[in-house]
């Protein structure tokens, strides 16, 4: 709970849903509306990755430093696509909650986190048809009652 409701919202907020959307309508007015998501995916992560420096050095894991950096990079970049398919930072919170604290229901050799990654983004492959499917029920459900 504390994720959802604290680092992990905190986080999606800030980085996808403020500083992304900040960037490409900075961009926007420069670039082809490809380079501007590109150039605000890589900005706003780029950010998203330092503000975590300091946490790295509390608990004093400074031996890999810039690997898990570009992989927070990385995974920053996951997050955004995952957020431009599905236009859901609800969404994405749950998604980064699990990633930062994944459920062990069972010992896995595969890294979890990854596991959800791939879940998540081929969960947001389907968003459009999965959200028009719902609309579709709720309509006839209305149309029922």
């Amino acid at each position: 709970m504390g994720q959802i409701f604290g680092n992990a919202a905190f986080e999606e907020l800030l980085f996808r849903g403020l500083l992304f959307t900040q960037f490409y309508l900075l961009f926007k007015y420069k670039f082809s509306d490809k380079k501007a998501i590109v150039l605000a995916i890589i900005s706003s992560q780029l950010f998203f990755a330092i503000i975590h420096i300091p946490n790295r050095l509390m608990i004093n894991q400074v031996d890999n430093l810039l690997a898990d950096l570009i992989k927070i990079f990385i995974v920053g970049i996951i997050f955004t696509l995952i957020y431009l398919k599905t236009k859901n930072l609800i969404y994405l919170t749950g998604v980064h909650s699990l990633v930062n604290v994944p459920l062990m229901i069972n010992e896995t050799k595969f890294p979890t986190p990854l596991i959800i990654l791939f879940l998540a983004m081929a969960i947001s492959l389907f968003w459009n048809k999965l959200n028009n499917k719902m609309k579709e029920e709720e309509e006839h459900l209305a149309v029922i009652n």
